[in-house]
């Protein structure tokens, strides 16, 4: 089975492992151990634990029915699948099939099923008639969702004053200027929130024309070594005026960085030496506060989703309804509204498909209504012009 957890190889994705951890040409044994992690690599921690807890459901379901789990037959997967599709949605059960083919590949035997059409035919039925999901897609934050936000930030806090956001000083003024800035930068770059929370300050590139460009590492679907930069664009005024992610990171998050952020060396940054991996050194851009009110650690993935759920209750809408995906739908649904090509926005998200473009993007009102207003426009127009018959080809 799968190692489960982070890796020496999955720490250091992209960058170089530390001399400690390397080994000689005659170390063998730590080769050998480094080489099965390397491999393991291949698949993503968070998909090896899954894969693990289905194999190990597979190896029950083998044993209180007497099949060989390992190399397993055709029939005897086929009898699982069936078994799980019951209970399971579709995703659930292409996760499982996936497991037994990854686990199977992982012991050096080959796909038990890969001239199998029975078992072709049967996860082409699963996905035609299995369980849908009963989970619904999150509302997403809109332009009137930010407006309130800023209005409500501006008029507490409408500049930076080290007194109120000093994180050694009891108050909640750097945890709500942390959530702003969760809000307002993740509603432009429009990214995951897993890449959200691990920027830092060299991924902030400013530019000539005073642009920004954020370089985001590692994205989930991104290959190491790919460079993924989506520019913000600059607006004139300040953060009270337009609301803007630069406005806004130049006005509180960049000044506190300055003012309460760890000390650091810009000569060490990762970036210097691997360009698109993720930074070690630079402060990062939504930090935690450590016992002496700095730290270098980013805030959790989940914090994104509670940010978000607690700005829907204090503008009056069910928080149930809103996650930190609700930033990313937002972010190409408003860009969608406003005629932003399909190319430039599947570019700007970094999605490597179209269709999971579409399933992100939600149709403005107007748009969702286009095809019934054309209807009722034609029956009007034809109401109106009775003596003139408008006749179609059969």
């Amino acid at each position: 089975m799968f190692e489960e957890g982070e890796s020496l190889w999955d720490f250091h994705r992209g960058r170089e492992l530390e001399e400690a951890d390397k080994a000689s040409a005659t170390e063998i044994g730590v080769l050998k151990k480094m080489s099965k992690l390397l491999r393991q690599s291949k698949w993503r921690p968070s998909s090896r634990a899954n894969y693990n807890a289905w194999f190990r459901t597979w190896l029950e379901f083998c044993k209180v029915n007497g099949y060989r789990p390992m190399p397993a037959k055709p029939e005897s997967i086929f009898m699982f699948l069936t078994w799980i599709t019951m209970y399971y949605a579709v995703g659930t059960v292409m996760m499982a099939y996936s497991a037994l083919v990854a686990i199977h590949r992982l012991n050096g035997h080959k796909n038990p099923v890969r001239h199998s059409l029975a078992v072709e035919d049967m996860l082409k039925a699963v996905s035609q008639v299995g369980i849908v999901g009963s989970r619904m897609p999150k509302c997403i934050v809109d332009t009137s969702f930010m407006l309130k936000v800023v209005e409500w930030f501006v008029d507490k806090y409408p500049v930076f004053d080290r007194k109120v956001f000093d994180p050694k000083v009891a108050g909640r003024g750097f945890i709500e200027m942390r959530g702003v800035g969760l809000m307002v930068v993740g509603i432009e770059l429009g990214v995951r929130p897993s890449s959200l929370v691990a920027l830092t300050l060299c991924c902030w590139q400013q530019r000539r024309d005073n642009t920004v460009g954020v370089q985001v590492d590692l994205m989930k679907n991104g290959k190491n070594g790919e460079v993924f930069c989506p520019v913000l664009d600059y607006m004139k005024g300040s953060f009270a005026e337009n609301g803007s992610a630069i406005s806004f990171m130049n006005e509180y998050l960049l000044p506190w960085i300055d003012e309460f952020g760890p000390e650091f060396n810009p000569k060490r940054c990762t970036k210097k030496s691997h360009r698109t991996a993720h930074c070690l050194h630079c402060p990062k851009l939504f930090p935690v506060l450590g016992g002496e009110g700095r730290s270098n650690k980013a805030v959790r993935v989940d914090e994104v989703s509670d940010v978000v759920k607690r700005w829907a209750v204090r503008i009056g809408r069910d928080k149930a309804k809103y996650s930190a995906v609700s930033l990313r739908r937002g972010s190409t649904s408003i860009a969608a509204a406003k005629g932003v090509s399909k190319k430039i926005r599947q570019s700007h998200g970094g999605w490597k498909s179209k269709r999971m473009l579409q399933v992100y993007t939600e149709l403005s009102t107007s748009k969702e209504k286009a095809v019934s207003k054309a209807i009722h426009r034609a029956m009007k127009k034809s109401r109106e012009c009775k003596a003139k018959k408008v006749q179609f080809r059969i």
